[in-house]
């Protein structure tokens, strides 16, 4: 121990010397590894670009194969909500087209929305949305039919918003009345506006529809019911005085003519006796009138 101790007290630096040998070769395996790493660095770094360069580039070959592929094409259009349209002719008026890139159809619906909307009087509202990957679906809500149009002894369907079909009509409802002597203008969609007011009772008791209108009154109609009375009125007041004709009626101890026409809440009715009396007076008057013309005719050449 003692010739130990006196090795140290010789040598008092050896025991530094040894630690800075091995804090210098600490260093040096540290350079070595940070030398490695730096050369695995670019390696790693062009691998992860190369990563990202596949990645996208499968991405856009199976984005490609889709639209070129049959299930990115309209395969079939399901229809809802239509009771007289026919699925051929909604699809005729929606302007979808089966075969054609359901994404540009569905991206263009808006415009698609507005076609059927335009080109089917029936239809009055219509919406197009996904029904799977290659399916299209339209849910269209249409007009109700309240009548029938008469024009050279065919049959029109008459929809609740005034319009009418264009074609005739296969099949008509008996329930439903016809419209007399009306043309396609204003004066019916302003009797249609009113019909569309009275409860559906009411409706259900119209069996005819006639304009009786002039330049004066353009909007006058005479309805003929199935109960066997008739009414006369203003399309522009009708409604708000239908709600009367139950209690009317009642009170009517015949067959006759409710008129609803004088002024905005007047309603009186009499019997068609009074009507057919009305039309012999007016011809009797008329005879006397042309007899007495004809004899001041007379009267007058025997004077010359």
């Amino acid at each position: 121990m003692a010739k130990n101790k006196k090795i140290s007290e010789q040598f008092p630096n050896t025991k530094n010397e040894v630690a800075d040998v091995k804090e210098t070769k600490t260093l040096k395996d540290n350079d070595s590894k940070k030398q490695k790493k730096d050369k695995n660095h670019p390696q790693k770094k062009i691998n992860r670009k190369l990563t990202w360069f596949l990645g996208i580039l499968t991405v856009a070959v199976f984005i490609n194969l889709y639209f070129i592929s049959p299930i990115s094409k309209v395969q079939k259009v399901i229809f809802s909500g239509q009771k007289n349209s026919t699925e051929e002719e909604l699809l005729k008026n929606s302007k979808i087209k089966i075969g054609t890139s359901i994404w540009t159809q569905y991206f263009e619906k808006t415009d698609l929305e507005k076609d059927m909307l335009k080109n089917d009087k029936r239809i009055k509202t219509a919406s197009i949305s996904l029904a799977g990957i290659d399916r299209l679906k339209v849910t269209v809500s249409e007009y109700l039919t309240i009548g029938y149009f008469k024009q050279n002894n065919q049959f029109y369907e008459v929809l609740s918003d005034g319009n009418v079909i264009d074609q005739p009509a296969k099949q008509k409802d008996s329930q439903l009345p016809i419209f007399i002597n009306f043309k396609k203008d204003k004066v019916l969609k302003e009797f249609t506006a009113a019909y569309n007011q009275f409860d559906k009772k009411t409706q259900l008791k119209i069996q005819q529809v006639e304009t009786i209108g002039n330049k004066k009154n353009p909007y006058k109609v005479k309805m003929k019911l199935k109960d066997g009375n008739e009414i006369i009125g203003l399309s522009n007041t009708l409604a708000s005085k239908m709600p009367f004709y139950e209690k009317i009626a009642k009170e009517m101890k015949e067959k006759g003519v409710i008129d609803m026409e004088a002024g905005a809440s007047g309603i009186y009715s009499y019997p068609y006796k009074k009507t057919e009396d009305t039309a012999s007076n007016s011809t009797t008057s008329g005879q006397i009138e042309g007899q007495s013309q004809g004899q001041d005719s007379v009267n007058n050449q025997n004077g010359q």
